[in-house]
């Protein structure tokens, strides 16, 4: 199954389907006030379409308030990457090394 664009997420039902539908996810979990949000997002994008055996997903905390704190996001840009709907990693920052590490892990692993 392939995926070449960014899933937004509006509900955690959404989430979930994207999470048994495919065997790696990263989710960023942003804002549309987040300055480094913004920057990153071009290049979250393009690794999307760069990767699409993988599911990238986009999660705005103003509006999904109860899914960013169910999995513990403090700050923003946060990246999570799930393999078979577990977190594996994550990390917190608008870093296109790490965001790439992540994504080159989710084969890895």
């Amino acid at each position: 199954m392939s995926s070449s664009v960014v899933v937004e997420i509006d509900s955690e039902e959404k989430l979930t389907e994207q999470l048994t539908k495919f065997a790696g996810v990263i989710v960023d979990f942003g804002a549309e006030w987040c300055g480094p949000c913004r920057t990153i997002k071009p290049y979250y994008h393009k690794l999307a379409s760069q990767h699409t055996s993988l599911s990238f997903c986009s999660v705005d905390i103003d509006h999904l308030q109860q899914l960013a704190e169910k999995f513990g996001v403090s700050s923003v840009p946060t990246f999570v990457m799930f393999l078979h709907g577990e977190e594996m990693r994550r990390f917190s920052g608008a870093d296109k090394k790490k965001l790439n590490d992540l994504v080159n892990e989710a084969y890895t692993l």
